[in-house]
């Protein structure tokens, strides 16, 4: 790919909105450990180039819990969608019950109050609080 195009005002012109299990139609805040988080993000008016996109994921004690990136060329006359998403739960029930690691989901503190930035280019463009309940 070639150099990066800066970010400057480029960045008010996004739309970003949570999704649950696929289910892109229907934004929601609110979401259950077993549920897959999903967050579009729709990048209006930017000029072509390549771009780079990362979402921090932070759990409930504010600690980055995960980080999700995607490169992309904008091409000319569409808006660019990104989609980037959260499975909390990684591992089956039975795996979840002997492991000793977060890495799984089973001793990861899933409740409360999660939020995720935003990036583009490096630069935060956004961020989405949500719930864990």
């Amino acid at each position: 790919m070639g150099s990066a195009i800066p970010v400057h005002s480029l960045a008010q012109q996004h739309v970003a909105y949570m999704y649950k299990n696929d289910n892109r139609s229907t934004p929601v805040t609110r979401f259950s450990p077993a549920d897959t988080i999903g967050l579009c993000l729709v990048l209006k008016d930017l000029p072509e180039g390549d771009y780079a996109f990362h979402a921090d994921w932070y759990n409930a004690d504010g600690k980055l819990q995960e980080t999700s990136r995607h490169r992309f060329t904008k091409q000319p006359g569409r808006a660019e969608i990104i989609a980037a998403e959260l499975k909390m739960i990684k591992a089956s029930p039975i795996r979840r019950m002997f492991s000793t690691t977060e890495t799984t989901g089973y001793h990861m503190k899933f409740y409360g109050k999660w939020r995720v930035k935003l990036f583009l280019n490096g630069k935060e463009i956004a961020g989405k609080n949500f719930e864990v309940k």
